[in-house]
């Protein structure tokens, strides 16, 4: 159970939770109390970027022991600046600029169905109720926006485990650890 603080007490002090999930080599599930009901289906929000870390996420989250009626949704999120490509600012861009911009856009676009198909792939053995979702923006946000509408029970993700300046700043998977109202499956590659 994660007892959680809040503030600028979270950025400096952290949870015990929180502590563990960052320090751990390996993976951890970090379960918080339901506010609602126990749910008749499990629903599971698996946030991958494509990344070996998020490969072996879901691996390890198709070898847990739940029901065979378990809802799984696949989430990839493509950063908004991406996307967002700055013609607002300059109305005269020109043309060659403007085909940049749209290659780019559809190469990540084309990432990420590459992502969520490679994904549902590894999970289709395993589950049998699985959907994709891809959202634009701040991958956190996006992540606990997602988790929040879809009522998801547990958040997987995986993590690169930063440290220093970097892991201090924070990354997406230690965001999800502070701000989730939900369980968390922190994953961890592990090379033994």
């Amino acid at each position: 159970m994660q007892w959680g603080l809040g503030g600028i007490e979270a950025f400096f002090l952290g949870s015990v939770a929180r502590k563990v999930s960052v320090r751990s080599s390996k993976s951890v599930i970090i379960a918080k109390l339901p506010s609602h009901k126990q749910p008749d289906v499990l629903k599971v929000l698996f946030a991958t970027d494509g990344s070996d870390y998020s490969r072996d996420t879901g691996e390890f989250l198709s070898k847990m022991p739940f029901y065979d009626n378990t809802e799984i949704r696949i989430l990839n999120v493509t950063p908004l600046e991406v996307m967002d490509m700055p013609q607002t600012f300059a109305p005269d861009i020109i043309e060659e600029i403007i085909q940049i911009e749209e290659k780019i856009r559809e190469t990540r676009i084309n990432e990420s169905k590459r992502i969520l198909e490679d994904s549902k792939e590894l999970l289709g053995n395993r589950f049998g109720n699985i959907d994709v979702l891809w959202r634009v923006g701040d991958p956190s946000r996006e992540i606990l926006r997602t988790a929040e509408t879809l009522r998801s029970n547990l958040i997987a993700v995986g993590c690169r485990g930063l440290k220093g300046i970097k892991g201090m700043m924070g990354s997406i998977s230690r965001n999800i650890v502070i701000h989730a109202e939900c369980s968390i499956l922190i994953g961890k590659t592990c090379n033994d």
